[in-house]
């Protein structure tokens, strides 16, 4: 990385972190290639979170505590939510402390992810954490590298036309939405935070025995790696008639607040 990149990336990260922790998180990446935790703080958090160098960490904390993607005035305040792919959990975080007395599912299938999720989420018993992927059946999936680190792991192998299929780095449990409401007791879910790496092509193509227990969804749609990804989600949620889009999030409403 030459000197201007090292700069940008510098004054990025004291913009959004503040320049103790920013500092602090260009440092670390400095000193060692390897990845290494930093507990940040932020105005809008009660506690700080672990964020790890070398990693989609920061731009994830970015998009999500920074500039409050999932914040959008005509989300109605929602009793139970599941977020699929909590990753370390800024989502979750983000959901706990807007909506303290919401019961959350923080879904995350990779093993250190789901150690920070854990972690991050200590502080929010209104949070559980469970080592799981929502997939299309209950049993065991296969997880793949795209070359990007365990912070952005799939639950599929393909590749783009051309390209080696994904190299397998371990397997995980996975779960429907149907068998997950009826382990926890749930009769509905408010709010479905959706972002798992294009699985959502398979999930909303199979979603009819599950779609209409849903009130509200947020996702993040990932047809640069899937196509398809799109369609079988718009496919599956016609009957849902409003619609808000903020950042790269995607949000469909049953019943939206009132402006």
């Amino acid at each position: 990385m030459g000197l201007r990149s090292k700069w940008t990336k510098l004054t990025r990260y004291v913009s959004y972190l503040g320049p103790r922790n920013g500092l602090t998180l260009a440092a670390l990446e400095g000193i060692t290639r390897e990845s290494r935790e930093v507990s940040v703080s932020h105005r809008s958090l009660r506690h700080p979170v672990l964020l790890r160098t070398r990693s989609s960490d920061f731009e994830a904390f970015v998009q999500v505590i920074s500039d409050q993607e999932y914040d959008v005035a005509e989300m109605p305040t929602p009793e139970t939510i599941v977020d699929a792919g909590a990753n370390v959990g800024l989502a979750s975080r983000f959901f706990a402390q807007k909506f303290p007395d919401a019961k959350i599912l923080a879904l995350e299938p990779e093993e250190s992810n789901f150690s920070q999720l854990c972690r991050n989420m200590a502080d929010y018993p209104n949070v559980v954490c469970i080592k799981k992927a929502l997939w299309t059946t209950t049993g065991t999936l296969k997880l793949f590298d795209p070359g990007m680190g365990k912070w952005s792991v799939r639950v599929d192998g393909d590749a783009k036309p051309g390209d080696a299929p994904l190299p397998e780095v371990g397997s995980a449990q996975c779960v429907t939405i149907s068998d997950l409401m009826s382990e926890y007791g749930l009769t509905r879910i408010d709010l479905l935070k959706v972002d798992i790496e294009g699985a959502e092509k398979e999930l909303f193509a199979a979603s009819s025995e599950w779609i209409d227990k849903v009130d509200a969804i947020a996702i993040e749609l990932h047809d640069r790696f899937k196509r398809g990804c799109s369609q079988a989600f718009y496919n599956a949620t016609a009957s849902f008639p409003h619609e808000v889009h903020k950042g790269e999030l995607v949000f469909l409403f049953r019943q939206p607040n009132a402006p």
